[in-house]
């Protein structure tokens, strides 16, 4: 089921890329990522140790905020 739903986010996430590249003519991958992670994530709070994802996704917040700058 988790496979399922990965594949779901994955596929929403093309279409997304898809449609922007389309639409606009360029697009950011930031927020593909965001939304795979952001899934991931919740799985791994589910699946495993709520703390550890807790962890990853201020990492993760902490990163995607600074990439300007990185």
């Amino acid at each position: 089921m988790a496979l399922l739903g990965l594949l779901t986010v994955v596929a929403g996430c093309g279409l997304s890329v898809w449609l922007a590249q389309r639409w606009q003519g360029e697009f950011g991958l930031t927020s593909s990522v965001a939304m795979v992670l952001t899934y991931l994530l919740g799985l791994m709070s589910v699946l495993q140790s709520p703390r550890e994802a807790v962890a990853c996704a201020v990492l993760a917040a902490l990163l995607m905020g600074l990439k300007g700058q990185i």
